[in-house]
């Protein structure tokens, strides 16, 4: 009986969720969805802006996690954030004349981030400004492409590094570097102890991988992300519930064991 009552609590606490989300997007085609401000994201402007104002270039890097799989890393979640925020960069940088840098440990990332770039240069009437030869790769082995990066990063002095993608322990030395250039630094993805005490931002949890549609303002997507927090917000109190019954002597987890 436990495993049936399992099984459809499960199938409930699903539909539920599929519930808050199409209704999400439903609403999202009638009124605007607004979120609470994520100040990492909202600083981007600002650190372009002062790279501009120093005359010296803008970095990012995907870290080294995108090559631990092989291609399949290409299509985690973690580097899909990371490259929607590079393409936001590349855009500010189009705008204001910015300088931009763009370093990589999987080759096969290269071609899709130059194409997505240069389209975005050539929309805001810039194509002059496209280099081609800002795209580097240094090596799929870890710390031959941190040392690679640390010694960009420190010939060219760059103002603004943006650390968004798999990172892995080689994030350290990347932020540790920009750090000691006087680089103000955004983090996400991964690794947040190190990033914490290197970045002037960082993106926490959530924060990172709803990068692309806070970015875009796309209302299908803010619309989706709403109806995933009903959804979570629901399982909280469910839980909280659960756990008040049992400080009370009621146990039902064993009804929604599967």
């Amino acid at each position: 009986m436990p495993f049936a009552t399992g099984r459809v609590f499960m199938f409930a606490l699903l539909s539920l969720f599929s519930f808050f989300i199409l209704m999400s997007l439903q609403l999202a085609k009638k009124t605007r969805v607004n979120v609470r401000p994520i100040p990492a994201l909202d600083s981007l402007h600002e650190c372009v802006g002062r790279a501009v104002e120093l005359g010296r270039p803008v970095h990012w890097t995907t870290g080294y996690g995108s090559a631990m799989h092989g291609g399949g890393g290409l299509l985690s979640p973690a580097l899909i954030s990371g490259l929607a925020i590079f393409t936001h960069i590349a855009r500010l940088c189009a705008q204001m004349g910015a300088e931009l840098y763009a370093t990589f440990c999987v080759a096969e990332l290269m071609p899709p981030a130059m194409q997505a770039v240069r389209e975005i240069y050539s929309v805001e009437g810039k194509e002059e400004l496209f280099k081609s030869q800002n795209f580097i790769y240094f090596s799929p082995s870890q710390f031959a492409y941190a040392t690679g990066v640390i010694s960009f990063m420190e010939t060219q002095q760059v103002a603004t590094n943006i650390l968004c993608g798999q990172l892995q322990d080689e994030c350290i030395l990347l932020a540790e570097t920009g750090a000691t250039i006087g680089a103000v630094q955004v983090g996400g993805g991964g690794q947040y102890a190190y990033l914490m005490i290197t970045c002037q931002y960082l993106l926490i949890g959530e924060e990172f991988y709803t990068a692309a549609a806070y970015l875009s303002q796309d209302q299908a997507q803010l619309g989706s992300i709403r109806g995933q927090d009903f959804g979570k917000i629901t399982v909280i109190f469910l839980f909280l519930g659960l756990s008040i019954l049992l400080m009370l002597g009621i146990d039902l987890t064993g009804v929604f064991k599967i």
